[in-house]
This record gives structure tokens, sequence and C-alpha cells, in this order.
């Protein structure tokens, strides 16, 4: 009897879709350690296996667009429009070459987190298929009346699109996405967060980057798309040091590129004493995993923000400022008043078994369980 093989789909839309999935993946290996991964989605290899541990083949060729930005925070509406457009006029192609891949591959069961055209492959191949996510670029495209209405029948594509998976994963907090109830066929199934476990080791950071041991850490983090803001930007402040992604000036020396770390990334969030970054879902809930406090960059336009930001609010010392402030560096107060609330008790409860359970009884249907 051959592996099962599973194709997980990943939107790369920054990394919040590979940090929100990974944890139920890793899992689901764990306990069916016979499983064939392939990761479908347009990330370097290197990047995917921060995230998930053992064996995975990858095919980079992406099965959703995604949507454009200008940094990220806002949404590059005009060019998303195009891109959908574009997408959706060659529907029928890419379903036909996303079908024979899922055949040729020999593929047991797909997880989408969140393309919508693979669910419709897997329907076409008679396999059993997983929307994931705390989103869906349905309710993310609402968010623009205009744009909606200029691409109705593209949208309605979607939504059937979706409905034809078996089951709509919801890590909390999620968009309720009750319109899928219109659809029939899928089951809408919520479960508890799902985050990376944060080791907290802010004695060694400070060490590697041989700081005073009372220096305040905070870790500027953007979820991996790119940001339209420079270093100098970060306020100098006494007994602060930064860790940021891009080119650092020569004439601060408060500052540390990531990178440079090559450090886990939720490790980093559970050594700071402070985050600063905009609503995603990887961030916020590893955030919440260890109780650290979160600076928020205002994301309009972005259908999960309210949720994100309702539920984060209840977990950890939390502050929003606009991207203006941020530009301007007039964020200070923000920073300090954070710093003084610290760190609250750490969010326990996880989705990952809920979501495991609900994923390998699919594999019976295909006679490897």
């Amino acid at each position: 009897m051959k592996a099962p093989h599973v194709l997980l789909v990943i939107s790369a839309h920054g990394y919040g879709h590979l940090s929100q999935v990974a944890p139920v993946i890793n899992a689901m290996c764990e306990q069916l350690p016979e499983i064939q991964l392939t990761v479908q989605g347009n990330f370097p290899k290197d990047i995917i296996a921060k995230r998930i541990k053992g064996e995975f083949a990858l095919y980079s060729t992406a099965a959703d667009v995604g949507f454009a930005m200008h940094g990220p925070s806002e949404i590059d509406w005009p060019t998303t429009q195009s891109w959908y457009q574009q997408f959706h006029a060659r529907w029928d192609e890419q379903l036909q070459a996303e079908t024979q891949l899922l055949l040729d591959l020999g593929i047991d069961l797909v997880i989408a987190d969140v393309p919508y055209l693979p669910l419709v492959a897997a329907t076409e191949a008679a396999i059993p298929s997983v929307a994931y996510s705390s989103l869906n670029w349905v309710d993310t495209l609402l968010e623009n009346p205009q744009v909606a209405t200029a691409l109705g029948q593209e949208i309605e594509q979607m939504r059937v699109a979706y409905a034809s998976a078996d089951y709509f994963i919801q890590p909390e907090p999620s968009i309720p996405m009750a319109w899928l109830e219109r659809y029939g066929k899928i089951k809408r199934c919520p479960i508890d967060p799902v985050a990376a476990t944060p080791a907290r080791r802010s004695d060694a950071l400070k060490q590697t980057l041989q700081l005073n041991p009372k220096t305040k850490l905070i870790l500027v983090g953007l979820g991996g798309i790119p940001g339209n803001h420079t270093a100098d930007q970060w306020p100098e402040l006494a007994g602060i040091h930064w860790l940021i992604e891009g080119e650092l000036p020569a004439k601060r020396k408060d500052l540390h590129q990531i990178n440079d770390l090559n450090w886990p990334y939720p490790d980093l969030v559970g050594s700071v004493d402070l985050v600063v970054t905009k609503p995603g879902y990887g961030t916020f809930t590893e955030a919440a995993r260890c109780g650290v406090p979160v600076l928020n960059i205002a994301r309009d336009n972005w259908a999960e923000t309210p949720f994100l930001i309702q539920w984060l609010k209840k977990i950890v010392a939390f502050k929003s400022v606009t991207l203006k402030q941020v530009l301007n560096g007039d964020i200070s107060t923000e920073v300090m008043e954070l710093l003084t609330q610290g760190h609250r008790p750490a969010m326990k409860k996880s989705g990952v078994q809920q979501a495991v359970e609900l994923l390998l009884p699919l594999l019976k249907q295909t006679n490897h369980l």
C-alpha cells in the first residue's frame, strides 16, 4: 500500500498562511509518519522549512494571486482587481492543469490555506479537500464595494470553489464566513487558536546582541510583506533596542536586523518585551501564546482586522497607532506605556489536535488508515 500523499497549497501573501497551518501539518505528520507531503506555493524552500518539520517536496507554482500591496498595510485595489480578472479569465486552463497535477502526483488529500481553485480541482479528481484559514479571499475583496461589484462573477465563482471542499476549518479568531452555509455541501469547522509555541530566551538573545540585561527589546514584524518605512523612523529611546527587517543606518546602534540573528521567528516573539506589527493571524496568535504586549499598526480595509483586534485585546496589553504615526516616528508614548504594562498570562488553548482529528479521517476515504 502506498504512503498517503497530502498536498498543502499555501497563499504566498506574506508568511501568515504558512505560519497558521504549519503546526497542524507538523502534528499530523508526527501522528502519521508515513505521510508524503508536497507543498504548493510561491515560497523559497528554506522559508517553508523554518515552519514545517521533516521532508517535503515543493511545487512552486502559485495557485492563487493574493492581493497587491503598497507596503504591509495598504491594498493596491486597482492592481488587485486586475489580477483577479486575469486569473479567472484563464480559469478552465488553470483548473485542468491543477487537476492533472493532483492525478499525476497521486494526491490523497488537498489542504488549502487559502487558495480556492485547488479545491475545485480536488472535486474534479474525486479527492477529499479541506480549506483551512482564518480568512478567505471572498470576504477580503468585499471590503471594497466598488471592486466587489466589478468582480461580481469572479467572486461568485470563488464562493462556489470554497464551498466545494469537504470542510472549511476556521482557527480562532476567524472571519465568520456564514455565507458558506448557503452552498450546501461544505461544513464550517471553527477550532481553537493555532500557533507555534514560542520559546522565551530573552537572556540568550541579549547576550547574542551584546546588550545590557536590563535593555528592553522590541520586535518589528510585518508578516513578510516589504514595508514603506525606513529604519530611522523607529524612535531612539533610552534602554531600548529594536529588531527590524531591512537595511540599518550606520549611525544607529539601537537597531539590529532580524535576518542576521538566524533565530526562529516565534522564539523572537517569545523573547522580546514588545511586538510592533500589523493585524495578521500568525504574529497575533504567537504574541497571545506568550502574553507579550502588542503595538498594532492600523490596517484598514482588511476583513480580518476587527476580529483579530477584538480577540487579542482580551489577552495581551494592546494599543493601536496609525501608519502616519509610524512614518513620522510618533509612537514613543504608546511604546513606553506598553512596556510599562508588560507581559500578561499566556494563552493556553490550542486547536492543533482538533484540526488533526478532522483531517486524518479524510485519508480513510482513500484506504490509508
